[in-house]
Formats: C-alpha cells, structure tokens, sequence
C-alpha cells in the first residue's frame, strides 16, 4: 500500500512549519504569494492531495463548536432601510449559516458614516472571510470592496462589476414552468407583461425563457411580450397604477392581442384589469410571499434556498482558501415551484384544476 503524501511531507521538502503549508495550500495572505506558489508547486510534484474525509470532519467540528462564531457580512445596497423583497434569501441565509458555525452580519451602505472605505476598514479589522452581496437597486452596479481579501458571491445580475460566483433563481426555467402549468390549467394566449428596468435586473431571462416557451405553443396562439417602461429611467421599481404604463402602453398591447392570461411581477395587474373591465387571469412569476396564501397562481422561487445555497457557497470557498475575483465565474441557479392554491379563471380550468396544486 502507497503511503498519502501528508502536509508534514511537503514541510519536510521545503523546510518550513508544517502550519505554513497548511496556509499556503488555502491561499491565505498572511503567507507570502512566492511561498504560496512554492509551496503548491512541491505539493503537486510531490502528488499531494487532500483528504476529502478529513475536510468533512474539520467541516463537521467546526459546525459542533459553541461561543465564538466566524462571521459572514451580508451587504445591502438600496437607498432605503428593508424590508427588501429578498428578505427570503436573508433568512435562509441566516438560518443555514447557524448551522455551519457562522454568523451573518448586515451592513447597509447607505447607513449614516458608513462608506466603501469604511466598511474596508470594518471587515478588515474584524477578520472578516465571507462576503455575500444582495441584489442591487439598480442593474449594471458596480461595487468596489477589496475583493482580494474575501470568498464572495452576488445574488442575482445585477452588480455587474465584479463578476463574482452567483447564486440566483432559475428565471428562465421558471417562467418555461410558468407558461407550462397555465396552459394546463385550459388557457391558450399566454401573455408576458414586465418591465424592462425588471427584464434586466434578470439578465433578459424573463423575455428569453418567454421566448423559448413561445415554441411549445401553436402559432396562431403565440404573441410578443408587453416589455413595458415603467421606472427604466429612474431604475427603480415602481408601480403600475403611477407610471402611466398600464393606459399608454399594456392596455393597447390587450386590446392587439388579446391574451387569456398574462405572467408578471407585478401583483396589482390583476386589479387594474379588473378596473378597465377585463376578465383575465394573472399569474405571478415570484410570488411575492411564499409562506402565505397567494391570491394569484404562479411561482414560488423558493428564495429560502436561494440564501442557504448562497452560505454553503461561501462556506466552501472560506475552507478552500478562495478569495478574491474569480477567473471564471460560476453560477448556481435554484429552480421554482408552482404553486396554485386558488380557484383560477379559465375555459377549462374551473372543471380540471386541483386546488391546492405544488409542482416543480
């Protein structure tokens, strides 16, 4: 049986503390970049490799430990103080971290005093590892911490610079999902009505997976979605009844094509068609609130398991010694479910539907 090459092994060959090759191999910056890349380079001539067994233990006692917890920061970005409509992410966040042996702690940028700056000078000198960034007010954001000295990941697309690991809802399969379960439920003009600032923030993945899904419906069926302007110039969310969208641009797009139902973010559509007249369905696309009884069928994104995958994201990249921006970001999308717990509108869906229905 071939012997495992061990850290002391790799201190032996190069002369240093065996601590020292522990560091270095996790990238730590209290270890000088010549030694790391020594260092590396002996393990690798050497055919070190690390025990996968021994990592889940480590990872397992520090879930078991008690009193001081590492910290993770979680930074807010909007103008105004929370609730944000991803406190679902926080939560699972929180949750999820308690359990690996971490603390979350919030900071808000635009808190009186605090700075980029500043909040350098907070991380730092309170050895902070982790850093999750929430979704940004606006889309293309830009960002600048001192990415070198954290294992960070974004929520979403909209902080566009840094390219950081990202950890998001599956919009695209959601809303594929979305068009899916609502022609099940009897109708057959399946409508998109969202705004363009909303579209963005997405990565275009509300008007590419409507795209997509437009194949799986008969072409007589089929109609361009309603990518309306409501708050694009001030890039903030805003509502329909006070942008002047519904009258000047949804209205004329009903009135042309006629849909049976319309998928959207917004949850006052239902009632401003309802004022104009109109009998048609809404579906909603993320649910503005998982745990309660929706008033409209549609998408529950699960945003809880959005946070903890985000943690458990950041937790591996602190174990690894990962920091700073990646080379090649990566993404982890957590798909949605259906939800319809209402009796819905529709041709057929009064005879066919169950309520209570949860589907992936």
């Amino acid at each position: 049986m071939v012997n495992r090459i061990s850290l002391r092994d790799i201190a032996k060959e190069l002369g240093v503390h065996v601590s020292t090759v522990s560091l270095a191999l996790r990238n730590h910056r209290k270890i000088s970049a010549a030694t790391r890349e020594r260092v590396k380079e002996a393990a690798e001539r050497l055919g070190y490799h690390p025990d996968p067994m021994m990592g889940a233990l480590c990872a397992y006692r520090q879930s078991r430990q008690t009193g001081y917890r590492e910290t993770i920061a979680w930074i807010d970005s909007y103008p105004t103080t929370g609730p944000y409509w991803y406190e679902g992410y926080f939560t699972g966040a929180t949750a999820r971290a308690s359990g690996l042996g971490y603390a979350i702690e919030r900071f808000w940028l635009h808190e009186k005093g605090m700075t980029v700056a500043r909040l350098n000078s907070v991380l730092r000198s309170r050895g902070t590892h982790g850093v999750m960034v929430a979704p940004q007010p606006i889309s293309h954001a830009h960002m600048r911490l001192e990415w070198g000295n954290f294992a960070a990941v974004r929520f979403g697309y909209s902080l566009h610079w840094p390219q950081l690991h990202l950890v998001t809802s599956h919009q695209f399969l959601n809303i594929l999902n979305c068009v899916r379960h609502t022609a099940k439920l009897g109708f057959k003009r399946i409508g998109l009505a969202i705004s363009k600032y909303e579209d963005e923030r997405v990565g275009r993945n509300f008007s590419g997976g409507y795209a997509a899904a437009q194949a799986t419906i008969p072409e007589a069926n089929r109609m361009p979605p309603c990518i309306h302007t409501t708050g694009y110039r001030q890039r903030v969310n805003a509502t329909l009844s006070k942008s002047g969208a519904m009258s000047r641009e949804i209205l004329p797009w009903v009135e042309k094509y006629r849909p049976d139902a319309i998928i959207a973010l917004s949850g006052e559509l239902m009632g401003l068609l309802e004022g104009q007249g109109l009998d048609i369905q809404v579906v909603q696309l993320a649910l503005a609130d998982a745990t309660a009884e929706p008033t409209q069928p549609g998408i529950d994104e699960r945003r809880e398991e959005i946070g903890r995958a985000a943690v458990e994201y950041v937790a591996d990249m602190i174990r690894r010694g990962e920091r700073g921006i990646p080379l090649l970001p990566r993404m982890l999308m957590v798909p949605g479910i259906w939800r319809n717990q209402i009796a819905t509108k529709g041709p057929i869906a009064s005879a066919n539907q169950k309520v209570g229905q949860t589907f992936v």
